[in-house]
């Protein structure tokens, strides 16, 4: 009789205990989350009641990481765009004074002045650099970024205009064809 209690109780107890043995582990995974370490997962190891209540864990821990993850990487974009808008309020003004005298010099100067050409490309690279800050500014508002068309012709003249100045390209002869 008490062999029979002991084989019959065994598997009895372990039916009993293995549930509670899981709800431990996933109390000592409650403790662990809550010292802050968002990567512990709870054990896995039966299908039952324990079973499912441990994957809803972790699924929720895995939908908490992932908010973490996504909070944090809004923070960096949030700081990358003050920055931005720093550098961008930085590099305006002395572009406007730059802009400011070039303009003067050139109305100053007689139409077949030969550094004319040269206070107009100053002119020309100053206003693209205020663009590419007016830009800087709207990636600190965090405008969406919108596609539009470019006259890839007019862009490649005036890369080849500016670039032909250079004692480089002396002995190059370039053509637009």
């Amino acid at each position: 009789m008490v062999v029979l209690t002991f084989v019959l109780a065994t598997p009895v107890s372990r039916r009993i205990t293995r549930p509670l043995k899981e709800l431990r582990e996933l109390s000592l995974t409650s403790h662990r989350i809550a010292e802050g370490d968002l990567n512990a997962r709870a054990p896995v190891i039966t299908g039952g009641e324990v079973g499912q209540l441990a994957s809803a864990y972790n699924e929720m821990l895995d939908t908490l990481q992932a908010t973490q993850d996504q909070l944090v990487q809004r923070e960096n974009l949030a700081s990358l765009g003050q920055l931005a808008a720093g550098v961008a309020h930085e590099l305006n003004n002395p572009l406007a004074t730059v802009l400011l005298y070039a303009d003067i010099m050139l109305r100053e100067l007689s139409d077949d002045d030969p550094r004319r050409s040269d206070l107009e490309i100053i002119m020309l690279e100053t206003n693209r650099c205020k663009t590419t800050v007016a830009s800087l500014l709207d990636f600190a508002r965090q405008h969406q970024v919108e596609a539009q068309e470019m006259d890839l012709n007019a862009l490649i003249e005036s890369i080849i205009e500016t670039e032909k100045r250079h004692d480089a390209y002396d002995e190059i002869d370039i053509q637009m064809v």
